[in-house]
């Protein structure tokens, strides 16, 4: 009687069974979870503004309603406090006009081709820590940042500045066909005004604030191709002339 209740009482019932074989068959493998990490590791760029979880869109109201701006605004200022994703953002949309890769909930501005960007903040040495870390990832291990790694062409070496890169080539994809490439190249203000003439960017992104003469060449360089500046920092040099022409719609530079 006991070794007839130990028996039935050890054995699995049917459906028991059938949850332990799915169970099996779901389990990733060690290979499995390793290639994963992999790809997630030079696909940051699919982590922010998702429909859930800590960096959800909907946590975000003023970061999406910057987004949506680039629409209808060419010039766009996320002027903020410190750490409160100003960089982050604006990486983000950068990234998106240079992949192509739109996410499906985008209202902002899209360039349904390859293009050229200028991104540039105070010093090569700056420039190279925040921007280029942001967007490409560690020097040694490039693709870690938001541009995917395998979007990421070509980059080329910026001389003086250790580390440092001064263009890159990004595959561009429209509607998720290949359609050529965009171009990157990375400035800092303390090259001087002369340095942002010529060229005719359809971005250019200004991690910190210009000097006026800075503003005004890059406002003349977008001209061409109706292009977007988006500039992002927190006004640490107070009530400057080119925050009042922000603050001030009726004051114009160009």
């Amino acid at each position: 009687m006991n070794n007839s209740t130990s028996s039935s009482t050890s054995s699995l019932s049917l459906d028991q069974m059938q949850q332990l074989t799915e169970l099996l068959v779901e389990t990733p493998s060690l290979e499995s979870i390793e290639a994963e990490v992999q790809r997630r590791k030079y696909n940051l760029l699919e982590t922010y503004y998702q429909e859930t979880g800590k960096l959800s869109r909907h946590a975000y109201p003023k970061h999406c309603a910057f987004f949506k701006a680039g629409a209808v605004h060419r010039e766009r200022c996320m002027m903020a406090a410190n750490r409160v994703g100003k960089t982050d953002a604006a990486c983000f949309e950068t990234t998106a006009h240079l992949t192509g890769a739109y996410p499906v909930w985008w209202e902002g501005k899209k360039f349904l081709h390859p293009i050229d960007s200028w991104l540039a903040g105070d010093t090569g040495t700056t420039v190279r820590d925040i921007l280029q870390k942001k967007l490409f990832g560690e020097y040694h291990d490039v693709g870690t940042g938001f541009i995917p790694g395998s979007k990421i062409t070509k980059t080329t070496n910026k001389s003086g500045v250790r580390e440092a890169i001064d263009t890159a080539v990004i595959r561009h994809e429209t509607n998720g066909r290949f359609d050529g490439y965009s171009t990157v190249v990375l400035k800092s203000y303390d090259q001087g005004r002369k340095s942002f003439q010529g060229g005719k960017p359809h971005i250019i992104l200004l991690d910190e604030e210009p000097a006026i003469d800075i503003y005004t060449e890059c406002l003349l360089r977008t001209m061409t191709n109706n292009g977007l500046i988006i500039m992002t920092f927190t006004p640490l040099m107070g009530m400057t002339e080119l925050i009042y022409t922000y603050l001030d719609p009726t004051k114009e530079l160009v």
